[in-house]
Parts: C-alpha cells; sequence; structure tokens
C-alpha cells in the first residue's frame, strides 16, 4: 500500500515530466518487457556487409591508463578488483556504475596505453570474450547508455589498429557483426524516456555507427535528434543545460568526437553542419575554461566529480587538433557572468569564488541536480579552501542524500528545509521557485543579489536572499536575509577543504591550508559557531572524512546572517572596517 506521501512524491515528480517522456517511458517498459525477444531475434540476424576502410583519424584524448588488462585488472571509481580467470562483466558484487564503465572500454583506448601487438591481442581477447559472455539484449552491457560508449570506444579502436585487424579475418568479422548489432539494438532503445546527457550519448554513438557503416537511415535518424537536442541543451552562454561542470565537458567530449568522425566522412555531412558543430565546440571550452578553479579543475556543483571527465587542457588540444584552428583563450575578468547557467565568477589575482545562481535542474530531467541554490565554492592562491561535498555515490544511500541536500552545499539553511524534495538517487519532485538574479558593479564592489521563495512547507515558508559582495577585490562579504512569518532556526553552512585546519577564536574563523590562511569574520555576539564531521567525495569511491561549519544567530528572531572571508594578508584592516560597519 503506498502511503499518501510517497503518492504525493509521485505525482510530484511526474507532473514535471514531459508528455513525450511520459509516452516513451511507456513504451520503453513495452519494450523491454514483452518485445525484446522479437527485437533480440531480429537483431541476431543482421550482419556486417563489407569491412570498413582505413582511415586516417586524429587520436581521441583519454584519462590516462590505470588498468592491467593482461591480468584483467581494472580500476574504476577507485576500486581495484583483479578477475582471476573469465571477467564477471555482471558481478553482484559491484555497484551498476562500476559495471557499467566494465562495459563502457574506455580502457582500449586509453592514453598512455601499448600499442604494439601484443598489447593489441590482450585487447581483442577482452572483446571476444565479452562478445561470448553477453548475449544480445541482456544484462548490464545491452543498456543504452553503456551500449553508446562502447560502439564508439570499439570504432576508435578498429581505426588505430586497423592493420592488426586486417592480419585476421575470423576476428575481424566476429567484432564487426556484433558492432553493427550493437548499433541496431541501440537504434530500437534510445533513451527518450531519460533525454539530457543520456539521449544526447545515445545519438552520437548512432550517427557515428552510421558513418561507419555507411547505414543512412541511421545517420539520418540520428542527425535530427542531434541537431534538436544540441540547440536545447547548450544554452546561450555555452554550459550545458544539466549545470554539472562534468557532465558538461562530457558532452563537449561527445560534440568534438562528432567532429572527428564526421571529418573523415565528407559525404554524409555538409560544411554548414561542421562549422555550426565547431562554433558550438568553442562556446563550450570557453564556458568550461571560465568556471575553472586555478587548479584547472571543475568547480563539483550538482553531480560532478573529479577522474570523470577529460580534463580542460586535453578538451583543448583536441578542439585545436580536429579544427584545425588555434584557440585564443582570453584572460578571466574580475566578474564572469554566465547567466544562462546561472554561474558567476568572481576573480582576482590570488582568489577565485563562484557562485551557483541557476536553476536547481532542468525540469524535466534533474537527475544530476542537488538542493545547492546560492551554493558557493572559495580558492586561495591556487588551492581550494571552501568546496563542495561532491556527489556522494550514485546508490541509494544516506551517503547520496546527505550529498545532495541542503547540508551538502555552502547555503543558508532556513527551519531545517530543503529547497527541494529529493529522493531515491536520481529524483526531485517540489523545488523552490527561484527569483531573478542580479550581478553588477557599484563603485569598487562587485554585487551578486540572488532570491527564492520556499513554499514546500505551508507552515514555515519563506523568502531567502543571498548577497555576495567581492570588495576591492580583497574581501568577500556574503549576506542572508529571509522573510518568513516564523523562523524556528536559521544557519549559514560552510565546508572547508578537508586539508584545512579550523581555529575559531571570537569573532573569527581562521581557516588555514599549509601555510596559508584565511578568515570568516562575523559578529560573536550575534552569532555561534558549530563544527560537525561531514564528508567530501572529490572523486567517486573516494569519501574523505572533513568539518562542516555552521554559523547561527544566538537570538531565534534574528532574520540576516553576515559574514566576511578574508585573506590573511588584508585581515587587519578589513576586521576593524567589519567590526565597525557590521
Amino acid at each position: 500500500m503506498i502511503s499518501f506521501r510517497k503518492l504525493n512524491i509521485y505525482i510530484n515528480t511526474i507532473r514535471f515530466l514531459k508528455t513525450s517522456q511520459i509516452y516513451h517511458y511507456i513504451l520503453n517498459y513495452i519494450k523491454k518487457n514483452f518485445l525484446n525477444r522479437w527485437y533480440i531475434r531480429q537483431v541476431s540476424k543482421l550482419n556486417c556487409r563489407q569491412h570498413p576502410a582505413k582511415e586516417e583519424i586524429h587520436q581521441k584524448p583519454s584519462l590516462k591508463n590505470i588498468h592491467n588488462l593482461s591480468s584483467k585488472t581494472f580500476i574504476f571509481l577507485n576500486q581495484e578488483v583483479c578477475f582471476q580467470n573469465k571477467i564477471n562483466w555482471n558481478d553482484s558484487r559491484r555497484s551498476k556504475l562500476w559495471l557499467y564503465n566494465l562495459h563502457y572500454f574506455d580502457y582500449i583506448i586509453a592514453n598512455g596505453m601499448d600499442e604494439s601487438k601484443e598489447s593489441y591481442i590482450i585487447k581483442k581477447n577482452i572483446i571476444s570474450e565479452w562478445i561470448s559472455s553477453n548475449p544480445i539484449g541482456q544484462d548490464n552491457g545491452w543498456e543504452p547508455y553503456p551500449l553508446s560508449l562502447r560502439i564508439v570506444n570499439w570504432i576508435y579502436f578498429y581505426y588505430y589498429d586497423y592493420d592488426y585487424f586486417e592480419e585476421e579475418p575470423e576476428f575481424i568479422n566476429l567484432f564487426l557483426n556484433s558492432l553493427y548489432r550493437q548499433c541496431a539494438y541501440l537504434q530500437r532503445f534510445l533513451e527518450f524516456h531519460i533525454r539530457a546527457n543520456h539521449l544526447l550519448k545515445n545519438v552520437k554513438a548512432l550517427l557515428i555507427g552510421g558513418l561507419f557503416f555507411e547505414n543512412d537511415a541511421w545517420i539520418i535518424k540520428a542527425q535530427e535528434i542531434l541537431s534538436l537536442e544540441l540547440d536545447e541543451q547548450i544554452l546561450p552562454d555555452g554550459g550545458h543545460f544539466e549545470r554539472s561542470p562534468m557532465y558538461h565537458s562530457i558532452v563537449l567530449e561527445d560534440v568534438l568526437d562528432i567532429i572527428n568522425l564526421k571529418s573523415i566522412h565528407p559525404s554524409s555531412s555538409n560544411k554548414r553542419e561542421i562549422d555550426y558543430l565547431k562554433n558550438l565546440a568553442r562556446k563550450m571550452l570557453d564556458w568550461l575554461h571560465k568556471v575553472l578553479h586555478p587548479d584547472l579543475k571543475i568547480p563539483l556543483f550538482g553531480d560532478s566529480a573529479l577522474g570523470i571527465s577529460l580534463p580542460f587542457d586535453q578538451l583543448r588540444d583536441f578542439y585545436k587538433k580536429i579544427c584545425v584552428a588555434e584557440l585564443d583563450i582570453n584572460e578571466k575578468s574580475d566578474i564572469e557572468s554566465l547567466a544562462s547557467t546561472g554561474y558567476y565568477v568572481f576573480h582576482s589575482s590570488n582568489q577565485y569564488f563562484i557562485i551557483d545562481g541557476g536553476k536547481l535542474a532542468v525540469d524535466y530531467q534533474p537527475g544530476h541536480a542537488h538542493a545547492d541554490i546560492f551554493s558557493f565554492e572559495y580558492s586561495y592562491k591556487g588551492r581550494r579552501f571552501i568546496v563542495d561535498s561532491g556527489p556522494g555515490e550514485y546508490l541509494n544511500t544516506d551517503l547520496r542524500q546527505r550529498a545532495r541536500s541542503i547540508y551538502g552545499h555552502n547555503c543558508l539553511v532556513v527551519n531545517k528545509l530543503e529547497p527541494a524534495e529529493l529522493w531515491a538517487v536520481f529524483r526531485m519532485a517540489r523545488r523552490v521557485k527561484q527569483g531573478k538574479v542580479n550581478v553588477k558593479q557599484e563603485g569598487d564592489e562587485l554585487v551578486f543579489k540572488g532570491t527564492y521563495q520556499n513554499n514546500l512547507s505551508y507552515s514555515f515558508s519563506y523568502r531567502h536572499q543571498r548577497e555576495v559582495r567581492f570588495i576591492k577585490k580583497r574581501y568577500i562579504m556574503i549576506t542572508d536575509t529571509v522573510e518568513a512569518k516564523g523562523i524556528k532556526s536559521l544557519e549559514s553552512i560552510i565546508h572547508p577543504h578537508p586539508e584545512c585546519e579550523i581555529e575559531i577564536k571570537d569573532g573569527l574563523i581562521k581557516v588555514a591550508r599549509g601555510e596559508d590562511s584565511i578568515y570568516i569574520c562575523y559578529i560573536s555576539d550575534e552569532f555561534s559557531i558549530n563544527v560537525k564531521d561531514w564528508f567530501y567525495t572529490p572523486e567517486f569511491g573516494k569519501v574523505i572524512d572533513s568539518k562542516s561549519i555552521s554559523i547561527h544567530p544566538k537570538h531565534p528572531n534574528r532574520t540576516t546572517i553576515s559574514y566576511m572571508i578574508i585573506p590573511e594578508p588584508y585581515y587587519q584592516e578589513r576586521k576593524n572596517y567589519f567590526s565597525q560597519n557590521y
């Protein structure tokens, strides 16, 4: 029996979906449960008619090889597994994301991989083992997302090692027939019910598979969907609409892959299409460059983790190579306003501050969204001092729920309420109504102002405004103001990097990382400080103990919290100013 609360959450989740999504959820259920055997029989009869010719393609960048394929040792999500004999492709002891990575086959084209004949034989044997162990349409490897990644990786592998393939006619037939069937099966299971980066990944694979096998039906279908999805998913400022820097980087890699493979099949595309993709990739690179921390790595907003997507420098170099163009990345301005995605970045010679002022999620696909409204990250002298908790993990666990919650971010918490109803691993029901965001210059100050209305609790609804002032490129003043009928509790959360040491004195929180320090200045007569144990997940599978700081009023009716972030060299002069004015 479903409780009223659960029913309400289901209804408030479904009502944000597109009508087409609901239709495709039903259709996908019918396909998987009633039509799959028929599809399998159809696909199993298909064979590749001719061997694709050798083509000179640009080397695809990839993450550094950390696997030992000769001993069947794989490392995904910081978890190492060695298969003694046969690879267990659907090992129930492993998480679904770990198994997905195993089926992606990124490791056969990984950076630093040996390209000798011996290496080819090892990879050939793993591919043969996959084909024999994974019947068409069954288990993890035939789900659309891993299927899409594997198709593209196998095509790259074919082009890289074409000369070795030519020496083994039996294997080339086995390989190409399997690859052709994978494309044919994918065509029947495009993820229109999920959409977003999943659907983009599907149509990329179908398009590249169509170009590879010269299948016009696949090319036409994929091209039509691709054009519509890119127009919707890439926003005017160049950012991906899911607003996760990690998935933005993944989608950028997808666009670059399409350019790379389209370029060797000019008969299947025109110059206008290629130019459109190149311009799009250029905008996406520019967006990514603007949000990077000084360590040249992404902020961890939304479902973002390090070590999953390609780093900026590899994406930039890949662009320059395949587009045969120089890429002049402009120097960062004092403020970068990425209004479509809602990211705003303040810069100075030694400080970096980025705030998330955008929508919590794509209305109909909030799977990678967190309750991080107006959260921020901060670096000083090239190192991170205030961080996001990261994605946690992709399992329905307490870690996942806490990582997505408002407490996992540098946000204001009012009456212990969340700004969204987050449930399961990738679900969101009701969410706050966001107001306008304003960024402007006032004298020698750069000012961010954003508001939202939280009506998720009818008894304790409230309006929150966060104002951030970047003063003289030296100090950052954060002021949260709440309008509400009743306030039971108010707390501003700050997550120092786990390598930071925290020292609290009256009106002062010293945050030191190595030889460098910043100060968080507050009014001790008005506010109290609590420090509790928390966690930091900069990578999947890596949970690091950390601390969480809470600033909360001593008087329950107070509606404003203010504090200032001051780098150590400016501490004394600004402390005096703060105590006089706040």
